[in-house]
């Protein structure tokens, strides 16, 4: 998974934060995420409030959704 560019803010989701994002279209909670991917809670909270601000989202609910419709993104891809 390489960077994605969100054509709306011309931001990047890093490697780190697709991973966490993918989870949390799962719906895992940020405690299964911290132990799926070897991170502290506090990584993954802070990883989630970046993916918001770049998504301009305030959600993992409205997170998911922009990744089932923007299904052509890395995010989407990453959506099950």
């Amino acid at each position: 998974m390489g960077n994605y560019t969100l054509k709306r803010q011309g931001m990047r989701l890093s490697p780190s934060e697709l991973k966490v994002m993918a989870h949390m279209t799962e719906g895992l909670t940020d405690k299964q995420i911290a132990k799926s991917l070897d991170l502290s809670i506090n990584t993954v909270k802070d990883r989630a409030k970046s993916i918001y601000l770049k998504l301009g989202v305030n959600n993992r609910t409205q997170a998911a959704v922009w990744a089932a419709r923007n299904p052509d993104s890395a995010i989407g891809r990453a959506y099950p």
